[in-house]
C-alpha cells in the first residue's frame, strides 16, 4: 500500500528502489510498472 500512495503521490518525482536479485518483492515492483535501471555486484569480505 505505501508503494502505491508512494506511486500517486510523488508526481513526477523519480522513486529508486534497491532491491537485492532473490527479493521475492522484486517481482511486485516489476508489475507496479518499475524497470531495471542499474545492476551492481557487490562483494564483501566476510568480518566486515
Amino acid at each position: 500500500m505505501l508503494t502505491l500512495w508512494a506511486i500517486q503521490n510523488l508526481g513526477d518525482r523519480t522513486i529508486t528502489l534497491v532491491v537485492m536479485d532473490e527479493n521475492p518483492a522484486r517481482n511486485l515492483y516489476e508489475k507496479l510498472g518499475f524497470v531495471v535501471w542499474e545492476e551492481r555486484l557487490d562483494l564483501m569480505l566476510p568480518g566486515r
